[in-house]
């Protein structure tokens, strides 16, 4: 895969303006479908990497839910019992 870059950029909008008005050649075509999917390819890669650290990013916070949980129930519980104590 090669790394997206600016002529590789200009290049493509290039191309791109000759294929919305008609005048692309049948290599040119076939230059710019390979931009296309360069850029896709980048995109994929790019994207499965910030998912990637989306989904550790979840974990953590899911671990500290549970603990933040596990903790407002054990208070909970002892402000039942401190509750039960000063009623008697």
């Amino acid at each position: 895969m090669m790394e997206w870059d600016e002529w590789m950029a200009t290049r493509f909008d290039t191309l791109r303006l000759k294929e919305i008005n008609g005048d692309l050649t049948p290599q040119e075509q076939a230059e710019l479908n390979q931009l296309i999917q360069n850029l896709e390819a980048e995109e994929a890669q790019m994207l499965a990497a910030f998912f990637e650290h989306k989904q550790k990013e979840q974990k953590v916070l899911r671990e500290k839910l549970e603990g933040m949980q596990q903790e407002n129930e054990e208070l909970a519980k002892l402000i039942s019992q401190q509750e039960q104590l000063a009623a008697v």
